[in-house]
């Protein structure tokens, strides 16, 4: 049975935001696992102009209640489609203050997957910021690739190094940067990362520049997961 859900992890964090960012996607979810989110605040998104430039711009969401699927017997309504307007974002944040509207600065990550051993350097505007990543790795004869006690940092020319995400062992997926660049107009690297370890979701996680605390390069201001089966 395949479904795709968002499961909220409400979580402080010390950036001023009352509870965690929601990340959202244009598409249909299993009711339930939206329980957590507030269907009344505020909603930006991230979009692409037909010149390929990233803008942020705020947004109306729609929660309508539906049949899934997947899942509903006839007449039943577990599911929740949302829909945005004006247009089709690639994502959906709460808390819309903390992004800056209009256009916005990304960079093209080269390698969005770091294996353990190698290194993946991102200079952006004025900042250079050096990802690596430790872990064993193994070939089986099957010819695939076995990564586990990984760990994942990230590190400035300010000497400052940060734990990303760690995992004892992953199956059938990998952490991997989705997008980097600029969503709140500081001129410091953001990121929206999947730091899941398996194939069957996706934990989709966005890090800010961090401005309450200098010895942090990244606060986490939320957490989403999508199940695929």
């Amino acid at each position: 049975m395949k479904k795709t859900a968002a499961i909220l992890i409400t979580t402080l964090v010390s950036t001023g935001v009352v509870g965690q960012v929601s990340i959202l996607f244009p598409e249909l979810y299993f009711g339930p696992d939206l329980q957590d989110v507030d269907h009344t605040q505020g909603w930006t998104g991230l979009f692409t102009d037909p010149q390929n430039q990233y803008y942020i711009q705020d947004i109306e969401v729609a929660f309508e209640k539906v049949a899934h699927p997947m899942i509903d017997e006839e007449g039943e309504y577990s599911g929740i489609r949302i829909s945005t307007r004006p247009g089709i974002p690639h994502y959906i944040f709460s808390h819309p203050e903390l992004f800056h509207p209009g256009k916005v600065k990304n960079c093209v990550i080269r390698e969005s997957v770091i294996l353990p051993g190698d290194t993946l350097v991102i200079r952006f505007l004025e900042h250079e910021y050096k990802f690596t990543a430790k872990g064993t790795m193994q070939t089986l004869s099957s010819g695939e690739l076995l990564v586990s006690d990984y760990a994942l940092y990230i590190s400035t020319g300010k000497c400052r190094k940060q734990l990303i995400g760690e995992s004892e062992f992953f199956d059938g997926n990998m952490f991997e940067i989705l997008w980097a660049g600029d969503l709140n107009n500081d001129c410091e690297l953001d990121l929206i990362m999947d730091l899941s370890h398996k194939y069957s979701f996706r934990e989709i996680v966005l890090f800010l520049s961090s401005v309450e605390n200098p010895s942090a390069i990244f606060e986490e201001v939320g957490r989403s997961r999508m199940y695929f089966d």
